[in-house]
Order: C-alpha cells, then sequence, then structure tokens
C-alpha cells in the first residue's frame, strides 16, 4: 500500500484556521490568532484549500462562514481517498496508486466499520483500536483495491485478534506516526468520533458514539456510513503527463456539500430570521470568551449583565422554562457533589433499594451542550460564586477550565459524569469505555462574584486565571431603578433621586472614610417599587443595616457616614422612622453639593419643614 498525505493539518486549530481561509477569501480580511497571512501561505493554508475544497464562492466557503464548517469537516471525512491529486517531490505517488488500482476513503470506511461493529454487537458505542484501524483499514490490500466488503473487514477483526507485526507500507510526505494522528484528529472533531484510552490495553481506541447526537450530528454519521462514490475525474488522468493543477481544480469540486442545506447569500446573511424560522435560528456564538466572572460591588447589575448577555440568544428565557439556560447561587455548604451530582438511593415499585446516579448542575449543562451540538449556545452561570470553596466544588473539573477555541485543551476521565452524559452502562466501563469529558465550545460559563464577598472564600490565582474578568461598575448604565428619596438635614428636606444619592455616598466612602470599592453599592442594590411607604421600607431594612454594620464599623480614620449622637442601629432605625437627621454634616454638604451642581440642576429642594420643630427633635 502507499500512501500520500500531508502533516500540516493543525487539526487543533482546524475550526480557526476553516474560517480564517474561508472569510480571506469571501472579505478580504485575514483574522487568525496562531499565524499570519504570511505565515498560512507559506504553510498550511494551500493543503486547507485542497482537502477542505476552498475558494471564493465555493459552497463550503459560504458554509463555513455560516457556522456550518461541520458539513464541511463531514464532506472531508467522507470523501478524502487515495489516490489524491496531491503533488510531492519525491515521487508521482498518485499515478503510482492509480496504475496498482489503490481506491480506498480510509476515513469513511473506518467509520462504516464502527457503525456495522455497533449494528452486530448492539453496541452503542462501538470501539476500535487504532492498530487495528491500521492492519484492518489502511493496510488491507483488499479493502483497498474494492475487493472485500466491511462485513468481510469485520470477520476478518473478529478472527484474526491482534498480531504481533504490522504490515509494511510507503509513505510520502512526512512520518508515519503523524500521518495517522492528523488522520484521527480530524475525525475527532465530529461529535460521534471520540479517542479514548482502553484502561486495560493501555492502547486508544476510537470511539463511535451514536447516544444522545443532535438530529444535524445523526444526519452527518448517516451521510457518511451510506456514502459509497469515489473521486471519478481521476479517471481522466494523463499517467504520463498528469495536469496537477486540473486535477486539484477538480478534487476541490468533488469535495463541495452535497447535504441539503440552505445558504444565505452575503445580501441576505445579516438578516433576522422571523417567527416561523425560530426553530432553524442562528444563534450568536462568542467565539473568545467561555468562561466570564462579572465582578463589582453588591447591586451593580452583575447577574443582569449576564441576563442580556443571554437573552441575545434567548430573549424570554427568564420567564419561561428554558432548556438552554442553566442558573444555581452559591453557598458556604456548596459541594462538588452539588455540582456535579451523586449516586442517591431509589425505592423502586418492588420496594426494592437500587442506587441511582442524580446528576448536578454541571453535569446537567454539560449533557445538553453536547446533544444541541456547537452551533446551540449553552449556558451556566454560577451566582456569588466567591461564597463557596470553587477549588472544592470544581475538583478534578478545574482541567477543562484551560480552553482552546472554546473547547477544554485537555479532556479528563470522569467515570460518573461520562456514563450519564454518554448513557454508558457498567458493561461499557468494565470493558474499557471510559470516554474523557471535556466543555464543548458552545458550553459557556458565566459567574458573578460579589467583592463585598471575597473574603468568604478567596479564589487563588491558579482558578481566576482560567476565567476572563469582566468589571461592573457602580455608575448607572440607564434610567431605571432611579425613584425619588426624601433626605433631612435638620432644616430642610430634599427630594433626591437614587442615582444621584448612592453616587454621593460611594464617593464619600472612599475619599471621606478611605474604604475601598468593595463598600461601595450599585444601582440595584435595592429593586425599588412604585410604592413610596414601601420602598422607605426597603432604604430602611436593608440599605441602613448595610452601612451600619459594613461601612460605618469598617472605618479606620475616624471618619463616620451618620449623625454623630446615633449612638446604636435601634437609635438610627428610630430617627430614620421619624424622618431625623440621620447623616453627618459632612456628607450632608457633599449631597448638597451635588445636588446643586450643573450635572443635576434636575434636583432640586422641593420644600421647606418647620424647623423649630426639626431643632426639637434633634
Amino acid at each position: 500500500m502507499i500512501y500520500h498525505f500531508t502533516n500540516d493539518t493543525r487539526f487543533d486549530d482546524l475550526e480557526e484556521n476553516l474560517y480564517s481561509i474561508a472569510n480571506y477569501l469571501e472579505n478580504g480580511i485575514w483574522e487568525n490568532s496562531k499565524q499570519s497571512y504570511k505565515q498560512a501561505d507559506n504553510g498550511w493554508l494551500h493543503v486547507y484549500t485542497l482537502y477542505f475544497g476552498l475558494y471564493e464562492g465555493s459552497k463550503n466557503t459560504k458554509a463555513i462562514l455560516q457556522g456550518k464548517t461541520e458539513f464541511v469537516i463531514t464532506e472531508f471525512v467522507k470523501k478524502l481517498q487515495f489516490p489524491n491529486p496531491r503533488k510531492i517531490k519525491k515521487a508521482d505517488v498518485m499515478v503510482q496508486q492509480f496504475m496498482e488500482g489503490q481506491k480506498i476513503a480510509p476515513l469513511r470506511e473506518i467509520i462504516k466499520l464502527l457503525f456495522y461493529k455497533g449494528l452486530v454487537e448492539k453496541n452503542n458505542q462501538p470501539q476500535i483500536s487504532v492498530i487495528d484501524f491500521k492492519r484492518h483499514i489502511l493496510l488491507n490490500e483488499n479493502l483497498g483495491k474494492g475487493q472485500v466488503s466491511i462485513a468481510d473487514v469485520y470477520t476478518s477483526l473478529e478472527n484474526e485478534g491482534v498480531d504481533s507485526e504490522l504490515p509494511t507500507y510507503d509513505y510520502y510526505g512526512g512520518d508515519e506516526k503523524r500521518f495517522i494522528t492528523q488522520l484521527i484528529g480530524i475525525m475527532t472533531k465530529l461529535d460521534f468520533i471520540l479517542l479514548a484510552k482502553n484502561e486495560q490495553s493501555s492502547q486508544e481506541e476510537l470511539v463511535l458514539n451514536m447516544e444522545n447526537l443532535s438530529p444535524e450530528s445523526k444526519q452527518h454519521l448517516l451521510d457518511i456510513v451510506s456514502y459509497n462514490d469515489y473521486w471519478k475525474d481521476i479517471e481522466s488522468i494523463d499517467t504520463e503527463k498528469p495536469d496537477y493543477k486540473k486535477l486539484m481544480s477538480m478534487y476541490k469540486e468533488y469535495m463541495q456539500i452535497e447535504s441539503d442545506i440552505e445558504l444565505e447569500s452575503k445580501d441576505n446573511a445579516d438578516l433576522e430570521p422571523n417567527d416561523e424560522e425560530q426553530s432553524s435560528k442562528k444563534y450568536e456564538m462568542d467565539s473568545k470568551f467561555y468562561n466570564i466572572i462579572y465582578y463589582g460591588a453588591p447591586g451593580t447589575g452583575k447577574s443582569q449583565s449576564i441576563s442580556k448577555k443571554i437573552m441575545k440568544n434567548y430573549p424570554d428565557f427568564e420567564n419561561e422554562e428554558c432548556l438552554d439556560v442553566f442558573r444555581t447561587t452559591l453557598h458556604p455548604e456548596f459541594t462538588y457533589t452539588d455540582f456535579v451530582g451523586q449516586v442517591m438511593p431509589v425505592i423502586n415499585d418492588d420496594k426494592e433499594v437500587t442506587y441511582k446516579f442524580s446528576p448536578g448542575v454541571f453535569t446537567l449543562a454539560l449533557k445538553r451542550a453536547l446533544e444541541v451540538g456547537k452551533d446551540r449556545p449553552v449556558y451556566l452561570v454560577l451566582e456569588e460564586l466567591s461564597r463557596a470553596n470553587v477549588a472544592a466544588v470544581f475538583g478534578d473539573l478545574f482541567q477543562l477550565l484551560d480552553r482552546k477555541n472554546g473547547q477544554s485543551e485537555y479532556k479528563i476521565s470522569n467515570p460518573l459524569i461520562a456514563k450519564n452524559i454518554y448513557n454508558l452502562t457498567d458493561q461499557d466501563v468494565e470493558k474499557g469505555a471510559s470516554v474523557k469529558i471535556y466543555l464543548p465550545q458552545n458550553l459557556y460559563i458565566y459567574a458573578t462574584v460579589n467583592t463585598n464577598d471575597q473574603n468568604v472564600f478567596a479564589m487563588d490565582t491558579a482558578f481566576k486565571r482560567r476565567f476572563d474578568w469582566e468589571y461592573i461598575s457602580t455608575n448607572p448604565v440607564n434610567g431605571e431603578n432611579n425613584p425619588t428619596l426624601k433626605v433631612y438635614d435638620g432644616e430642610l428636606e430634599y427630594s433626591v433621586s437614587w442615582h444621584l444619592f448612592y453616587i454621593a455616598l460611594n464617593d464619600y466612602i472612599t475619599r471621606e472614610m478611605a474604604l475601598s470599592e468593595d463598600k461601595q453599592i450599585g444601582q440595584f442594590f435595592i429593586n425599588f417599587v412604585e410604592s413610596e411607604e414601601t420602598n422607605k421600607k426597603l432604604i430602611k431594612n436593608k440599605l441602613l443595616q448595610y452601612l451600619w454594620d459594613d461601612v460605618e464599623k469598617a472605618t479606620f480614620n475616624g471618619e463616620k457616614l451618620f449623625n454623630e449622637k446615633i449612638k446604636s442601629f435601634a437609635e438610627l432605625y428610630t430617627s430614620f422612622e421619624d424622618n431625623k437627621r440621620i447623616f453627618n454634616d459632612e456628607f450632608l454638604n457633599k449631597l448638597k453639593g451635588a445636588i446643586s451642581s450643573s450635572e443635576y440642576s434636575d434636583v432640586e429642594i422641593v420644600e421647606s419643614i418647620d424647623t423649630e420643630e426639626q431643632n426639637e427633635e434633634d
């Protein structure tokens, strides 16, 4: 057998590289985080354009730009055949293969073999070792020349077992190990092909996962196993003087998507789908930030910021049951088993006690993300992250947070989770089907951290650097949640907007009281209602308690916030109820200055009160 391929497919960055080329071909814009256009042009760019059928206006190029990269990768796996028209310097391999009658599409053949194996053995997780892939597919001369069927190959696989030595073969274009690695690496970009290590034999195995596939992935799998054609243009080859340029052009046409999918034109690519098109909606996927912590002072709208981000894809998710958003609040007693799940006793109909795994929020979100596929976002929202011991909560899942192009760079073995998300049985695990788990690129983890609570459980640097951090300022972001409040200074009653009041308060806390920004508050520290009476109770029971316990008692420079005559919270509570002066002169002067400034000219003193009566109360 003779093979020629390339060592330069860079399958780890496959999706990003495909998008870079497609975007450059269609829009003249090169965007790639790893290499410049010049570097790519000197290396892998031309390899991609050949094997993935990329040129300006091609169906594959348009599909990639519209988020349908899996269709293009499926086409590659289904059609890559030997001989192919890639010219190499060492030998005229294509002609040699053609003359010797070699014709094989090894990637679709291994998937067909796995599929057949699964049907015969009634196993939804059929496996074949990488060694058997080489022995029974790549190095099978009878298969390579179309003389045996997949059923024959399966019989041979079952009867022969593992030989001590592999047949030899000729390979051009790089070393044999990388040749195999890159063929398999591209296959594993499809949802249904996994590479796992058999814990008993320590051999790497290809696994065909037929459980919980999205309808689109099922169609891709069926497309591959039912395809039997080959690149017929090669039959026109002039073996004496092959025209490689013409053959490569023909091969690119052969690699175009054949699936019946609708591709938008450039003019219509940015149109919003109407109500009838929601089922085929194109979601807005974030291709840069997958793990984000929103942090800031209490009430700044951290949770609201997350909700607004999710609403871009699921506008009404907070008012209806949304299967793609998982939200939970952490607390000091929140543990790994709460996060991942645990085995719980269950009493069946016969009153017998059995044990069943009850998945936690992480496992549920991960399973959903794998079910819906790469083009539909799933969100895992962790509120109040710092109130739990996050190192203990994440445990071994910590390793998954390192992402490359959105997917976990390092997969981990976790049979408990794998059994649930891949629907494995105990027998499957015993046979060595310890499928590794990973975070797919459509699973986004968003968390909130209240900076005033960081002393509950400190997060170590290793954990922090696996998240992108987005600071939510205390500044108001809009005119929402902004009722008019009444403030008394002993002589006058002022009507002040909530936004003006809390901004002046924050300024006083950091400048005069010399406290950190952690002690400030945000626009949504209190969620006000229309009732003035209810709002007064909210201020009394929430704001004053916070300012007394967390601000007033925290200052070390002698500067206080409240009236020096108030010595206890009970006095503060009563004085506020009786509309007396509760703040000190320094803060009231700052507030008056803010009111009189041109920036807040719409706020004014609305009425005088009985000065003598107020003085008597003081």
